[in-house]
């Protein structure tokens, strides 16, 4: 994909260098494992690094999600017992979830529900699609957990601005990409995908950040893209309505079941995404109370 450039509402801010990086304990985690010959161990070597990730690894690691018949205190046996993919879900949501929170301190209260919705994202769309057999394994978590990253960007450097456009939510018939284009003439997808290709994450994640509320163009990556897209709409219906602005971290566009059926690329069976759904509630307490 080409390189993207900054939106023009970015560009010239003087605050835009402060805006966090991609962790390196996950790009490094990223290289071992692109390694034929790695091992547990190796794995292992990368987050014992940071004691932090290592804690918050194994509290996720014991947790109702897992149900292990006893604790695991060692980090390589987890890692044996989780799985990779597994455990790169776990680092990065711990990494991204630090490196914002850390970065970006939330300055307007918005930021508890917008990680309530994004983690439910990524473990919707993880499930689904394990359900639809589509093949993206971790790909379709991390895009879910980071499709509306831009909405942290904006509602911190751009705050009354941001606000505004909640505003014309409540008062006009607008979905939240258009409130935000008329008043910030930009959106969170377009914001989110360039932030995303400073980080060179791979163009299906990029795509997926940027198409999720207008996946027809995204092309040969529809399957993730729709999956994400489906994943948001059915976290919106399993997040707590929030009063006031908070709303506005939600879309609302809709997704028919004869679009999902034309993401899957065959009939789809209702019964199969529901009952999904319903084990996505331990998946997501358990990752949530692992970040407190």
């Amino acid at each position: 994909m080409d390189a993207i450039s900054p939106p023009a509402l970015l560009e010239n801010h003087k605050d835009i260098r402060d805006l966090p990086t991609i962790p390196s304990v996950l790009t490094e985690l990223m290289g071992r494992m692109a390694d034929p010959q790695h091992s547990a161990n190796d794995l292992a070597e990368v987050i014992l690094r940071d004691p932090s990730l290592a804690a918050r690894f194994l509290k996720l690691a014991n947790s109702a999600w897992f149900s292990f018949s006893r604790p695991v205190s060692d980090l390589s046996q987890a890692l044996v017992y989780l799985g990779e993919q597994e455990v790169y879900k776990i680092v990065t949501t711990v990494s991204v979830f630090r490196g914002f929170n850390e970065g970006l301190p939330d300055r307007s209260g918005r930021r508890e529900q917008f990680w309530i919705h994004s983690i439910s994202t990524a473990v919707l769309s993880s499930l689904l699609d394990r359900v639809l057999h589509l093949g993206h394994t971790g790909e379709a978590y991390t895009a879910g957990l980071l499709h509306d990253v831009g909405k942290i960007v904006l509602d911190h450097f751009f705050p009354a601005e941001y606000e505004q456009a909640c505003g014309l939510l409540k008062h006009k018939d607008l979905s939240g990409i258009d409130a935000e284009r008329q008043v910030l003439g930009t959106d969170h997808s377009e914001v989110g995908a360039w932030l995303a290709s400073q980080w060179h994450l791979p163009d299906s994640i990029l795509a997926a950040i940027r198409d999720h509320h207008s996946f027809d163009a995204a092309g040969e990556y529809a399957p993730l893209v729709g999956c994400v897209a489906f994943a948001n709409e059915f976290s919106h219906q399993e997040t707590p309505e929030q009063p006031g602005s908070e709303a506005v971290f939600w879309s609302d566009s809709r997704l028919s079941w004869e679009e999902m059926n034309r993401i899957a690329g065959r009939e789809f069976e209702p019964r199969l995404l529901l009952n999904a759904v319903g084990r996505a509630g331990d998946a997501i307490r358990s990752i949530l109370d692992s970040l407190n």
